[in-house]
């Protein structure tokens, strides 16, 4: 998947990303994870960080728009785009994602409350988040998240930078050997 978001130098930036990228809690949680130890493995390691995280984070007002429609708008805890179902030690936050079908699964996380992630996190362990009455998906060939002030981007682990964030499926970009 090609990506262009605002990169750390303040310019605009394009690159590939294999399986999920995030607007909102996943780019703080990757900044945490990333400049802390990960002597824990990836479960416990993310799994800090994301309520460590939550406890601070300030929610993005989020635009998204796929394949040209609007389809949310508002405070957001995460806006994902995945390739492959799942991320960050275990989490699936796209249970129906396909790395081969050519599409990309938007999932919005709203805005939930400390309680409601404390509660619900073990669907996102589980993949039945989508269950949740403030999570949304969507499928899509191209997205744009815009962000009424810059949120931070994760992609494949990494803190990647800021929105504004546009996304779209580049077929036959990546040769896999199996």
């Amino acid at each position: 998947m090609a990506a262009s978001f605002v990169g750390f130098d303040g310019n605009r930036t394009q690159r590939f990303f294999i399986n999920l990228a995030d607007a909102g809690i996943g780019g703080f949680v990757a900044e945490r994870v990333n400049r802390t130890t990960k002597a824990f493995g990836g479960f416990a390691s993310f799994l800090w960080a994301t309520l460590a995280t939550f406890s601070t984070m300030r929610k993005p007002i989020v635009t998204l728009t796929v394949d040209g429609v609007q389809r949310y708008e508002g405070p957001v805890t995460s806006v994902g785009v995945a390739n492959g179902a799942r991320f960050g030690g275990g989490m699936i936050l796209a249970p129906d994602a396909e790395p081969d079908d050519g599409v990309l699964d938007f999932t919005v996380i709203g805005d939930i409350t400390r309680p409601e992630l404390v509660l619900n996190l073990h669907k996102l362990y589980r993949g039945t988040i989508l269950t949740h009455p403030k999570v949304d998906s969507w499928k899509g060939r191209h997205g744009v998240i815009a962000t009424v002030e810059p949120a931070p981007l994760e992609m494949d682990g990494e803190h990647t930078g800021t929105t504004p964030f546009e996304v779209w499926v580049e077929p036959g970009a990546l040769r896999v050997l199996v």
